[in-house]
């Protein structure tokens, strides 16, 4: 049986998150929404428009889905079924077919490893996210200055990392009450990058040292025992 096309009204779910079904949608117009729900709340990864395709993880692993699917705009999609992918599937060769399982394996592995980093020291994150930004500014301007507008930043915080204002705000207030940064007239400067790097990473464990309490601001001493570890262990 040839693969069939459906039409798919706005508000309709192609499939949910942790759903074991394995058909897979090509999409010929329509847009639809991908999101997870994370802690009980509803976190939104991407739109697909036409020529889009979803569901193709679970259709080649055989693993439950890792996100929901919902139509915002009247769809019309090809669904390509387990049976008919099979039916295929043996006019490609068995090592091509290996290639892609585990390509599929890695990228859900990588998004298991972000997901926890996410959830391992929401601090760590923020001072993470301020070190790509600053290193982003540089790429695309003229300008040395490491310092980035306020507002600007807490909004693409609260964006990426889904937290609110509140949480954004103190987070901010530790980073700067370990003097990593400095927040005044609507801007963050950042005076010494690498030590805000090492601090997130600290603070996520990646280095320790249980002479070192993070609770008050680290001295000078303890960056430098911070960095050696850094060095050592890299």
């Amino acid at each position: 049986m040839a693969p069939t096309t459906k039409t798919f009204s706005a508000g309709s779910i192609l499939f949910r998150e942790n759903d074991r079904s394995r058909d897979m949608y090509l999409l010929h117009s329509g847009r639809v929404k991908v999101y997870r729900t994370d802690k009980g709340q509803r976190v939104e990864l991407c739109e697909l428009g036409k020529g889009g395709i979803a569901g193709e993880m679970s259709l080649l692993d055989g693993r439950t889905r890792s996100a929901t699917v919902e139509v915002v705009e009247d769809v019309e999609a090809t669904v390509i079924t387990l049976d008919e992918f099979e039916k295929k599937s043996h006019q490609i060769p068995e090592w091509f077919m290996a290639i892609i399982k585990i390509l599929c394996t890695r990228l859900r592995d990588t998004d298991r490893r972000v997901r926890a980093s996410l959830d391992s020291d929401t601090v760590a994150n923020v001072a993470t996210l301020l070190s790509i930004m600053i290193n982003r500014k540089k790429e695309d301007s003229l300008s040395g200055n490491d310092e980035l507008d306020l507002k600007f930043a807490k909004n693409e915080i609260m964006e990426i990392l889904c937290l609110s204002h509140e949480k954004v705000t103190s987070s901010l207030k530790e980073i700067e009450n370990q003097e990593l940064v400095v927040i005044s007239n609507n801007r963050i400067q950042i005076p010494d990058k690498n030590s805000l790097e090492l601090f997130s990473m600290y603070k996520r464990g990646e280095i320790s040292d249980s002479s070192i309490e993070v609770g008050t601001p680290l001295t000078k001493e303890a960056m430098d025992v911070l960095r050696f570890l850094y060095e050592t262990t890299k």
